[in-house]
């Protein structure tokens, strides 16, 4: 007796599961596998994770990264100039001329020797040149930042052409007073010693000097202000000569070349030759070595 044919949907499933046999995967599952087993063997493995103590220790070990070095921009130097001259005229509120002086002092820091103060008055501040030639204002920069040849080309070229006045306070009255009074002090006598009066005063640094007239701190005022700059190398130049002369009465110490710092050949001097009248007994070096405790 013969089978009756299936229905629809038995031979619907049945062509489903013939084209499953019929699947290339389905035919070779002994190669599928051996392929996947050698895709795997060839991944690197990956490492088996380790306890936390042993985590932190390698990040302690672990070298630190370099940090980024970024060089920095060197700003582009201004020139003295006369804007505070400018701005004091204004503040003072005159019609007319308007002398304004400006103020610095040199040899704080050495050892020996006084400090020098210097007051220097331009011309006429209110015009570019401040009533100088153009060659001479060109040069005019803080002492510091100018040659020796140059500061005693200017100094010459200043002295010719613009009233000033020097002061100064002698060593023993720096042991007196302490140093920031006795700059202060020269600071006076210069303006005492100028040839002209004055209606203002600009004034190197942040302590006032107590001039009696207007006058305006300006800290590295060598730097930004004409007349301090001037003044500065004027102060500059008389000192290294006056300490020049003072090599030699006592060579021993190289104050031509030093000006009374502390350098190297000056603690040698000062450990054969000892202490002269024009040392500062008052700065620690000094005074170590007359009392005798250390050794310079």
């Amino acid at each position: 007796m013969a089978l009756p044919p299936p229905s629809l949907p038995m031979r619907k499933w049945m062509n489903s599961h013939r084209r499953k046999q019929n699947h290339p995967h389905k035919q070779q599952p002994k190669q599928k596998h051996l392929a996947q087993n050698r895709r795997l063997q060839q991944r690197p493995r990956r490492p088996m994770a380790r306890p936390a103590q042993q985590r932190r220790q390698s990040l302690r070990r672990a070298p630190l990264l370099t940090p980024l070095t970024l060089t920095p921009l060197t700003p582009i130097r201004t020139m003295p100039d006369l804007s505070f001259e400018r701005a004091l005229i204004d503040d003072i509120g005159v019609t007319g001329p308007c002398p304004i002086v400006g103020l610095d002092e040199v040899g704080r820091g050495p050892w020996a020797g006084p400090v020098i103060a210097c007051a220097v008055v331009l011309p006429d501040p209110l015009r570019d040149d401040a009533g100088l030639p153009l060659s001479i204002v060109s040069m005019i920069d803080d002492s510091k930042k100018v040659t020796a040849a140059r500061r005693d080309a200017l100094y010459e070229l200043l002295c010719a052409t613009v009233p000033y006045g020097l002061g100064s306070a002698s060593a023993q009255e720096i042991d007196d007073l302490n140093i920031l009074q006795a700059s202060l002090l020269a600071m006076r006598r210069a303006l005492s010693a100028l040839p002209v009066p004055v209606m203002g005063a600009l004034v190197d640094g942040n302590r006032d000097p107590r001039l009696c007239l207007p006058t305006r701190l300006i800290v590295k005022g060598d730097s930004h202000s004409l007349s301090i700059a001037a003044a500065s190398i004027i102060a500059k130049v008389h000192r290294d000569r006056l300490m020049g002369d003072l090599a030699r009465d006592y060579p021993a110490y190289g104050w031509e070349r030093n000006m009374g710092y502390g350098t190297k050949a000056h603690q040698d001097g000062i450990k054969t030759s000892g202490v002269t009248p024009h040392h500062r007994k008052s700065f620690a070096p000094i005074r170590a070595q007359l009392e005798s405790k250390i050794k310079i």
